[in-house]
């Protein structure tokens, strides 16, 4: 076999082999940590909810506000424990989720004892968790900024009851 056909085999097989999970492991550890939320500097919630809730009809916008104060709460602390294979989520009331870092949907069952089909994957510096329930999905993306102490939050929701997607970040710092 001569040089450049070599040379070609050995490209893709440094393709393959760094497109693989465990590749980001040294990134995506960095995220294991306990945060604080910075209330600060998130996105207030009801502001993010309003473009969705001014698109509905009269008597379902009050419905829909009071829905979002409820929720509205922040867990004031969170924890991630992150390994080669998978992502523990632990915030608030909300029971701990873990999932596999492979894409694999595992089962989950939220303090609502409402049950949830779940998927996390590895997106370059970052972690993506997909949360699938009845009526609608969450993706969350759990990224660190560079000075390796704040953690970003990014959530999309997109429910059947919402008439656009709702977007908006918290933000915590590590203890």
């Amino acid at each position: 076999m001569n040089f450049a056909r070599w040379s070609v085999l050995l490209a893709v097989f440094a393709a393959f082999a760094f497109a693989l999970p465990g590749t980001a492991f040294a990134d995506t550890t960095a995220l294991a940590g306990t945060y604080e939320f910075d209330e600060e500097n998130s996105d207030d919630m009801m502001e993010a909810f309003t473009p969705a809730i001014d698109a509905m009809s009269r008597l379902r916008r009050g419905f829909a506000r009071r829905a979002v104060r409820a929720e509205d709460n922040p867990a004031a602390q969170i924890r991630l424990d992150v390994s080669a294979d998978e992502i523990t989520i632990r915030q608030g009331a909300e029971p701990a989720l873990t999932a596999p870092l492979n894409g694999e949907t595992v089962g989950y069952t939220n303090k609502d004892d409402e049950p949830e089909r779940v998927t996390a994957r590895i997106k370059g510096d970052a972690i993506e968790v997909h949360r699938d329930f009845e009526d609608g999905e969450y993706r969350t993306t759990y990224r660190l900024r560079s000075n390796g102490d704040t953690l970003m939050i990014q959530s999309k929701i997109d429910m059947d009851a919402l008439p656009k997607v709702v977007d908006y970040n918290r933000v915590y710092h590590r203890q």
